[in-house]
């Protein structure tokens, strides 16, 4: 039976959120560990960067201050990101056979990439 026309922007859709949720998985996974900082003390820090800002006077200053704020905002995202490890691994593991079976990629090449095999088992892989 040949496919019809409408199944096939859902068909693409679906292989859409597919790679989605493997490459914000492994985006995930390969986030540099933050350090022991706690949230609240990165946000204590961003709000006296951002009350520096708004006093400083030098533009060589205040930039490095920028740069200052910019990097404790990676760091909070690197936070966000840890925090949502299981909700990726979860979205990870639905479709992980599927999209690997649609792409040619083994479960040997996701295990060099550091997924974990107990998580491959759960999504089906080995």
């Amino acid at each position: 039976m040949a496919r019809r026309k409408a199944d096939r922007p859902t068909e693409r859709s679906e292989r859409r959120a597919e790679t989605n949720a493997v490459a914000a998985y492994l985006t995930a996974l390969r986030a540099p560990k933050v350090p022991a900082r706690s949230r609240a003390n990165l946000e204590k820090r961003r709000a006296q960067i951002e009350q520096w800002i708004a006093e400083e006077s030098s533009p060589i200053r205040e930039v490095e201050l920028i740069q200052q704020r910019l990097d404790v905002d990676a760091q909070l995202a690197q936070i966000d990101q840890a925090a949502r490890l299981p909700e990726l691994e979860g979205a990870f593991v639905q479709v992980a056979a599927s999209w690997a079976k649609r792409t040619g990629v083994s479960a040997a090449a996701l295990r060099e990439v550091g997924v974990p095999a107990g998580l491959l088992r759960q999504a089906g892989l080995l």
